[in-house]
């Protein structure tokens, strides 16, 4: 979504009331080349080639694709060599935990959420163990592990719903971090809780209905196709898990 301000509004009682006025902004670039920073070079002599429905070069080398080139610092001859780090065999996380307080200090900037699965009761068991420690222990759980050519970084959390999710985040080094608002829990007094309590008389329910949008998207859905995903969506509930088990 493109910045925007918005102006975060309830209804209720037949009067409109505007809660608060944010701007919506993108949490954190990440860093990575592109034509700003690096050059497509002719891999033989390092000059930049021509297009020419291919890419053609005043030594007389050609190449069909620009996958062909060497991608090296603009201005230099230092190339950018992506290194193969992982495999497409099994993959091992190594996890690692830090308190929050500390954690705090980083922009955990969302690079993308996976949601989770488990196949056997012991992991299911370890899982809940870690997310209590994060809910309860005030204690941040990574994961850190080598895809195909990048260092990835997770937190183990949980969504507004209790989805458990592995949130992988930006690593701080390649982060350019926005403006943004934070809040520290931690520091919530009784009085707090309730001011917030009563505040929200001013907040009304939402409706199941709501949950769905009558934008331009619907247009593209496919009935039969929408079913058969549903169908094959498989919610797990950790509790449910942990209870079988004992």
């Amino acid at each position: 979504m493109a910045k925007r301000n918005l102006n975060l509004r309830a209804k209720a009682f037949g009067f409109e009331t505007v809660i608060a006025k944010v701007t919506i902004e993108k949490l954190a670039d990440e860093i990575s080349a592109d034509a700003e920073t690096t050059d497509l070079v002719c891999p033989k002599c390092n000059q930049k080639p021509s297009y020419k429905g291919g890419y053609e070069c005043s030594c007389g080398a050609k190449y069909g694709h620009w996958m062909a080139l060497k991608r090296v610092l603009k201005g230099t001859f230092t190339a950018i060599v992506k290194q193969k780090l992982g495999t497409d065999k099994e993959t091992f996380a190594d996890l690692y935990r830090m308190e929050m307080a500390k954690f705090a200090q980083f922009v955990d900037a969302v690079r993308v959420e996976h949601g989770i699965s488990v196949k056997d009761e012991a992991s299911a068991k370890n899982l809940y163990k870690l997310l209590v420690a994060t809910k309860k222990l005030n204690i941040a759980i990574l994961a850190f592990w080598n895809d195909t050519y990048e260092q990835r970084i997770a937190l183990l959390t949980t969504s507004v719903s209790g989805t458990i999710l592995l949130r992988e985040i930006i690593p701080r080094n390649l982060a350019v971090v926005r403006e943004v608002l934070r809040v520290d829990a931690t520091k919530i007094t009784e009085t707090d809780v309730k001011e917030a309590e009563a505040f929200l008389g001013q907040i009304p329910e939402a409706t199941d209905a709501m949950m769905d949008i009558t934008d331009y998207r619907t247009q593209l859905l496919v009935p039969e196709k929408v079913e058969a995903i549903k169908e094959a969506t498989q919610v797990q509930e950790l509790e449910a898990i942990l209870a079988k088990a004992k």
